[in-house]
């Protein structure tokens, strides 16, 4: 390999291309036979490249052929380029646009199924959370919690493993509550009875009131206290809870109804703790029926909503679509470009010279007279104002449509300008050596130190 390194200086400036998907030694093998090609670099090759087995058949897919070629059929196309449609002047040749176009459209169409392909994962992961929580699931250990959509702000055991719900005889006692002695029956429901709807709306502020009927449970339990009297004095904490609470409490129907002696044992605090039970039974049964919720959302189709014009603009590369030495930017300010023009309802092609002032860029020192431009962000620009280095005004040219507010189109000029990093590092090397260039004290309180700043403490503009 010495042989080979000893002749990259007379290949001179190369850059390599990022492909993160190719097989690393591939990738490497192939570049060496493409600047080095000799018997060595030929065998490196063979020898990754796994020819096929003799009697190896290529297996065409099972609709078979190219799915490309098929849906070419007979036209010999899949669809016409866009510059063939009727609304053009004569047929033009303008691949470029016809690529720009093609690819916005296709931006569409990937936004769709990235969309489905995260709402299935998504779905899937509250599917695992429902079949694990009714104990039926296939999984050796406890799936991940899915996301709640801050949903339950005071959940209390947010960290804690899913439980199994389908044994917990607490469980089967809540949802007979739900279902029968609760169960709604009206003219909303169409005189159908519909189970008692159990949500984070519905235990609003029920931790808070738990804490309360804890200690007073305990107590009476220490007492040997009836049963029934203990009830008594749970309604009257809810019935002053209530009156504290009463924009932030949650169902008065389903508390009152925990506070029967038959129904206690749903919330009162266990000491001893099974495997895969729930700590608060109330919470997880609401999270299994957000859970269920959002597996039936999430299951529906997608509505596909086009971009709104004004809200979500789409510019135009100007470069891109302007492909030709003639085209670009020339002299101080004007802009050489090849765009599509309206005549007698008719689009045709046309080479426009557009003229601008771009004052914030002359403001910024992005473009000056000499066609060079000096750059450097507002905090260096502080740190070292007699430093300059000048690089060429390179950067694409985006049309973008624009509504004044009266309502009326304008078209704005936007010029994305990329800044070299690298030049920034080469000629302030000092300040990005990587040692003592921040002061961070919390998310707050970041700054960028001063050069050669020594400190031992909070800096003396914090103090102040």
């Amino acid at each position: 390999m010495k042989k080979y390194l000893n002749q990259l200086d007379s290949l001179g400036e190369i850059s390599f291309g990022r492909n993160n998907k190719a097989d690393m030694k591939r990738r490497n093998a192939m570049w060496l036979l493409r600047f080095f090609p000799d018997e060595y670099t030929i065998g490196l090759i063979k020898s990754i490249i796994k020819e096929k087995e003799k009697g190896e058949v290529l297996q065409l897919p099972p609709w078979g052929d190219d799915q490309v070629k098929i849906s070419r059929g007979q036209r010999g196309y899949v669809f016409k380029a866009f510059t063939e449609l009727p609304i053009w002047n004569e047929k033009v040749d303008w691949r470029a646009f016809d690529m720009e176009a093609f690819m916005e459209a296709l931006k569409t169409i990937n936004q769709f199924w990235s969309k489905s392909q995260e709402r299935d994962e998504e779905r899937q992961k509250y599917q695992n959370a429902v079949e694990w929580m009714e104990g039926r699931s296939l999984l050796k250990k406890a799936p991940e919690i899915p996301d709640a959509d801050e949903a339950f702000e005071d959940d209390e055991n947010s960290n804690s493993a899913l439980p199994v719900l389908t044994t917990d005889p607490r469980w089967e006692q809540l949802n007979n509550l739900l279902c029968n002695e609760l169960a709604v029956q009206n003219c909303w429901t169409e005189d159908e009875v519909v189970e008692y709807g159990l949500s984070d709306r519905t235990i609003r502020s029920f931790s808070s009131l738990k804490n309360k009927w804890d200690k007073i449970l305990a107590d009476e339990r220490q007492k040997q206290t009836d049963e029934n009297e203990i009830s008594v004095k749970l309604k009257k904490a809810l019935d002053k809870f209530q009156a504290e609470h009463s924009d932030a409490m949650g169902s008065a129907a389903l508390f009152q109804a925990l506070c029967k002696p038959e129904n206690i044992f749903i919330w009162e605090q266990r000491n001893a703790k099974k495997k895969n039970s729930s700590e608060n039974i109330l919470q997880d049964s609401a999270k299994y029926n957000y859970y269920k919720q959002r597996i039936t959302e999430l299951g529906e189709p997608i509505r596909l909503t086009p971009a709104d014009a004004r809200l979500s603009r789409r510019t135009n590369n100007l470069l891109a679509i302007s492909n030709g030495k003639e085209f670009g930017h020339k002299g101080e300010n004007i802009f050489i470009a090849k765009l599509a023009v309206k005549q007698n309802g008719k689009w045709q092609i046309e080479r426009i010279s557009i003229n601008y002032s771009a004052p914030r860029l002359r403001r910024d020192g992005l473009k000056n007279t000499d066609s060079e431009s000096f750059y450097l962000p507002p905090i260096l620009q502080a740190l070292f104002p007699e430093t300059k280095f000048k690089q060429k005004f390179k950067s694409a040219v985006s049309l973008m449509p624009d509504w004044d507010k009266s309502g009326n189109l304008r078209l704005l000029l936007n010029f994305p300008a990329k800044i070299s990093v690298d030049e920034i590092h080469k000629n302030f090397d000092m300040r990005f050596c990587g040692k003592n260039e921040f002061y961070y004290a919390n998310d707050a309180n970041c700054s960028l130190l001063w050069p050669d700043y020594k400190y031992n403490k909070m800096p003396t503009w914090y103090e102040s």
